[in-house]
């Protein structure tokens, strides 16, 4: 058998560890369907694709969203595919979004497989999420209707109006103030990212008239 794929637009396998205040944007694919090379292997491993974390176990994400798409692709072992997380054992997601475009999961084993606007499948706490009501999810090919639940792996349904706005955050406690913002009605981003990616475009002034210069002469540009 192949190995399992765990794919997170921030975090593949996240362990006995958490995740808040972030977010990730990108299409995240995992694929784990035998191929030439691994046909000896005899069957496929399961496939996770997550939006911010392929995979949790013991683990949390607060606060935070992802948007892009994502595809999980198996054979047997079956696949899953979830806005914020790909799959969960006994983790808590909480007061956090799905703005994904869309999720995709492409097996031979739909039975063993699932897909969430959250979390293709989920032990643990779900609370306060809110998720794209735009959102397409698939199980190969057909598609799959979402529950409207906050408090469900596909959290409830919103506008994408509603969240390019910060009131919509702040109703889940993001703070608006020192951790995130929104600009030109985008999805929220952080605060920090203009102080990093902001450079001073460097100024060189030269001489108005050309000047000759002999060896040995110095000359000084303004």
């Amino acid at each position: 058998r192949t190995g399992d794929a765990y794919s997170g637009g921030l975090v593949g396998y996240l362990y006995l560890a958490g995740v808040q205040n972030s977010y990730s944007s990108g299409d995240v694919v995992a694929d784990t369907r035998l191929t030439e090379e691994t046909l000896s292997a005899g069957s496929s491993g399961r496939s996770y694709v997550g939006g911010l974390v392929g995979f949790g176990v013991t683990s949390t994400v607060l606060r935070s969203y992802a948007e892009g798409g994502g595809d999980s692709y198996s054979g047997a072992g079956g696949g899953y595919a979830g806005g914020i997380i790909g799959a969960s054992s006994f983790s808590a997601v909480e007061n956090s979004v799905g703005n994904n475009t869309f999720l995709r999961v492409e097996t031979e084993s739909p039975n063993s497989s699932g897909v969430g606007r959250l979390s293709g499948v989920f032990t643990g706490t779900l609370t306060n999420n809110l998720a794209l009501d735009s959102m397409t999810l698939s199980m190969n090919g057909v598609g799959v209707p979402p529950a409207d639940d906050r408090n469900h792996k596909d959290g409830g349904s919103t506008s994408e109006e509603l969240l390019r706005s910060a009131e919509t955050y702040e109703e889940l406690g993001w703070d608006f103030e020192s951790i995130f913002q929104i600009e030109n009605q985008e999805f929220p981003s952080l605060v920090w990212e203009d102080e990093i990616f902001v450079t001073e475009i460097p100024t060189i002034t030269l001489q108005s008239e050309s000047q000759k210069v002999n060896e040995g002469d110095t000359v000084r540009l303004e």
